[in-house]
Order: structure tokens, then C-alpha cells, then sequence
């Protein structure tokens, strides 16, 4: 697998995910994508227009990652998802989990348009 950070801004990192996310390279994915929520970059777009194999394993880290944004008040998008990605994200019932854009530009709006606020108890 090869990961490139495309792009930052408005806060928003742009992850290109090319080749297979799976046992052998989840750690790379996982380690990269932990330094950039290191320095606070909690809104994430996973461009998978070049993403040929999702695995299990790969979709746990994807989980995990999911679950560690919304613990930042952060999120992560899924984008230029193809057939057979969105097929195993809806076999799985994760379609619900993520949300999944016809392209790059149209996750970016997304971001633009919601922004979550911490529930402030006192």
C-alpha cells in the first residue's frame, strides 16, 4: 500500500490510499495517520479511487480510526470509493459507519457545511 498526504486545508487532511489496505499494511497506515492526529488533524478524507483490496483487517483499522476521531469530535470520510470497497462496506453493514462521497471535493464541502461542537455539562 502506498499512502500519500495530499492535502491540508481548512484543517482537513487529504489521504490517498493506493494499492491494498490489509495485515501487511495496516501498521504503515495506522502509524502514519497517528502522526498526523499527533499534531491535531482530527478531519480526515480517505481518497480510495486507487484503493484495490480492503480486508478485514484493513477495515478494523478503519473502524478504529473511526472511533478515535469521534472521540477527538473529529471525523473521516470515505471518497472515490469503488464498487468493490463499497460493496464490502455495505456487506459488512460499515456503509452506516462511514461516510462514503462520490469524490474528494464533494467530502471538502461536507466538512464545510457541519461542524461539531463539545457538549459543554455544567
Amino acid at each position: 500500500m502506498e499512502i500519500c498526504f495530499d492535502d491540508v486545508q481548512d484543517n482537513v487532511l487529504i489521504i490517498k490510499a493506493s494499492g491494498a489496505l490489509n495485515s501487511g499494511s495496516a501498521a504503515e497506515f495506522r502509524e502514519s495517520i497517528g502522526k498526523m492526529v499527533d499534531i491535531r488533524l482530527w478531519n480526515i478524507i480517505v481518497d480510495c479511487s486507487e484503493l484495490d483490496h480492503l480486508s478485514l483487517y484493513g477495515l478494523g483499522v478503519l473502524v478504529r480510526l473511526h472511533k478515535q476521531m469521534d472521540e477527538k469530535l473529529g471525523e473521516i470520510k470515505l471518497a472515490s470509493a469503488t464498487g468493490s470497497i463499497v460493496t464490502i462496506l455495505r456487506r459488512t453493514g460499515l456503509a452506516r459507519l462511514f461516510k462514503i462521497y462520490p469524490d474528494v471535493q464533494s467530502a471538502r464541502e461536507a466538512f464545510k457545511k457541519v461542524k461539531k461542537t463539545p457538549l459543554i455539562l455544567r
